[in-house]
């Protein structure tokens, strides 16, 4: 703010209400009183304060001309004198109203004027800096500070591990924000507590405690106060913006996509209905929101941002039946913008919205909401989830799915059979088969009993089911059920058609493993084929057809061949998935295993180790495909005469596999 004011003789402390504007103004003060003749602190709010200030000035100048019973008189009055003299600086704390502190304002001079304000827009005004909420080590510090379990000299090291921790925790709870850790540690403080005490406290009754401010604190009201203020003052003229920040306390804090307010049909009420129908509306309804910065735009990603505070004290000033009312528009709007997931160009959307279906999600559970929107809604996410290789987020979410499918439509129907399947395919895709099976198998005969023996989901739990019996060793199993789906596919969908091309490619695999090289080769190109022609030449199941088919040339020794497509599948997995995915660590190991059989072993050996640690990341450190990279690994350093290197990975990777395969696995 030093190096600004030195610039430009016009500045402002602008951020959210309890942020610290006041603070950081009267720390400013503190700091450079010395380079200032005369300093002057006024108010803006309410609009007497900043006359009454203005006044006390032209009484401390002694001002010839000074009537203190005319106040409009005692302005200009003043004003004239900071535009004439030199060495000062204007504090006016609190001007939020813009339009209405302007006109206070002197229209030159060599001083300096700071404001503290809360709108987000300044103009001309002043020169804004923005002041933003404490990063977790220095909230941490002041909370410990602030309840007295540090002196005020004391430093973070000098608090206990445990207590450090704590405050740490709390701090991440009130999203850093100042007002309200000062507000804790006066309770703390008062109430004696230990930090541990007071984080239950706040878990419990969050909204009770954002109310209490203390009793040895009246300079600043409450978290809730503050912010109900704000809220209250920016409504009162404007419906559309207290159904926006309605909406907004009921979604995750950050990055809240702009067409969530725009899906109409009075899904997220009336007045913000009216504003969908209109972008220059709603833009303006943002724009009154953000007036006090109870949100932010980002105009580049048409996002906005709300401190979770703000939402808490939002939430608690509904009753219990308008929580559920507007948690329950919040789940529709996400749902109704949420893509389909299965078609790779929506990825880029559905990761815009997945923090929010998470959101929603929660909402679900926390105001008992169930509907065939919010279903379909946790098993989209779900399967992104699972498409990303994100398993630990997926599977919450499609349990989630399969027990509200079950509660709506019973026990036995086709969407609670697709939840079942999409449950399964995670199961399958951590090594979980034992898991998985049932799943499967309940599956497969409930859509076969509802919806007769000939029927593309059928087609889809057959291929999945013999998918499973395929990771399991058990080919003899998997076969008939592969050739079933693929004819049912070819009758019910055509001869070309994504499904088809899934299903060569799953029974060119099985003839793969047994040997059957000639029979495997041409299905293999068949579906490679298939899905450039369908698909694009740029998707992930483009990029496994072509792993797919450079492993059978591998298997074959034609290393030549196999490169360059293992090379494009890498590639392109990078490209399309990101450079951590399940996907990629196997075009990594498959690139691996062929440099390896080439004697490429220093070219191998970075890529298999890549590959190892990213599967023990993604899948955790026990799963099929982590003990195929062990067993890889060590067979490089095999070859490469390091044994005592390559034994313990052998075990390790021999354990693995009879554990979670079974002894009569063909990799066991």
């Amino acid at each position: 703010m030093h190096v600004t004011l030195t610039r430009q003789p016009r500045a402002a402390f602008q951020g959210l209400g309890g942020i610290g504007k006041t603070q950081t103004a009267v720390e400013y003060v503190y700091r450079y009183q010395s380079e200032y003749q005369h300093i002057f602190w006024v108010k803006a709010e309410p609009a007497e304060e900043l006359l009454t200030g203005y006044s006390n000035i032209a009484q401390t100048l002694q001002l010839p001309g000074y009537d203190p019973t005319d106040r409009p008189a005692v302005v200009g009055l003043v004003n004239r004198w900071l535009e004439a003299n030199e060495g000062w600086l204007l504090v006016i704390d609190n001007a939020d109203d813009l339009r209405a502190v302007r006109q206070y304002l002197p229209l030159r001079g060599a001083g300096h004027l700071l404001l503290t304000t809360r709108a987000q827009a300044l103009g001309d005004i002043a020169q804004s800096l923005e002041v933003t909420k404490m990063g977790v080590d220095e909230g941490a510090l002041f909370l410990l500070r602030r309840s007295k379990v540090l002196s005020e000299d004391a430093g973070l090291t000098d608090a206990s591990e445990a207590d450090v921790g704590v405050a740490r925790a709390i701090v991440a709870e009130m999203d850093g924000l100042p007002l309200a850790l000062d507000q804790a540690g006066a309770y703390i403080e008062e109430q004696v507590l230990t930090l541990e005490e007071y984080q239950a406290l706040f878990q419990a009754e969050k909204a009770e405690l954002l109310r209490e401010r203390g009793q040895l604190d009246p300079d600043h009201p409450s978290v809730t106060v503050t912010f109900k203020l704000a809220f209250d003052k920016v409504t009162q003229q404007n419906a559309t913006v207290a159904d926006l920040l309605r909406v907004c306390a009921f979604l995750a804090p950050d990055e809240i996509p702009e067409e969530i307010f725009s899906v109409g049909d009075g899904i997220l009420g009336e007045a913000l209905n009216a504003a969908a129908q209109s972008k220059v509306a709603l833009l303006k309804a943002i724009a009154e929101a953000a007036r006090f910065s109870l949100i932010r735009r980002n105009s580049q990603a048409k996002t906005l941002s709300i401190h979770r505070l703000v939402q808490a004290v939002l939430r608690a000033e509904m009753d219990e039946e308008s929580q559920k009312q507007w948690a329950s528009g919040a789940i529709e709007a996400i749902a109704t913008v949420f893509p389909d997931p299965q078609e790779l160009e929506n990825w880029p959307q559905c990761d815009r919205l997945a923090a929010h279906a998470q959101a929603a999600a929660q909402l679900m559970t926390d105001y008992e909401l169930a509907s065939e929107t919010a279903t379909g809604l946790l098993n989209a996410t779900g399967y992104y989830f699972k498409e990303q290789g994100r398993y630990e987020e997926a599977e919450p979410l499609l349990n989630q799915a399969l027990e509200m499918s079950q509660q709506l439509l019973g026990q036995r129907h086709p969407q609670v059979a697709g939840s079942l399947n999409n449950l399964a395919a995670l199961y399958e895709s951590q090594g979980r088969y034992e898991e998985a099976e049932p799943l499967l198998t309940q599956a497969l005969e409930m859509r076969q009993q509802l919806l007769g023996q000939s029927h593309p989901s059928v087609a889809t739990s057959l291929n999945n089911l013999a998918g499973l019996y395929y990771g399991q060793g058990r080919y003899e199993e998997a076969e008939p059920l592969l050739t079933q789906a693929l004819e049912m596919n070819q009758q019910l969908l055509g001869q070309s058609h994504p499904s088809v091309a899934s299903s060569l490619n799953n029974l060119a695999a099985l003839y793969e493993s047994q040997g059957r090289y000639e029979e495997a080769e041409p299905l293999y190109q068949q579906a490679l084929e298939m899905n450039q022609q369908l698909l694009g030449q740029s998707h992930p199941s483009v990029a496994s057809s072509l792993n797919n088919l450079a492993s059978l040339y591998y298997g074959q020794g034609r290393y030549e061949e196999a490169e360059p497509l293992l090379t494009q599948a890498l590639e392109m997995n990078q490209q399309l998935l990101g450079q951590s995915h399940p996907s990629v660590a196997s075009s990594l190991n498959n690139l691996a295993s062929l440099y390896y059989g080439q004697g490429r072993y220093e070219e191998a050996e970075p890529l298999l180790t890549q590959a190892l640690e990213m599967r023990q990341q993604l899948l955790g450190q026990r799963h099929p495909d982590v003990a195929l990279s062990l067993n890889n690994l060590a067979g490089l350093y095999d070859a490469q005469g390091r044994y005592e290197e390559a034994e313990p990975l052998y075990t390790q990777a021999l354990e693995m596999r009879q554990q979670l395969l079974g002894q009569h696995h063909p990799d066991s």
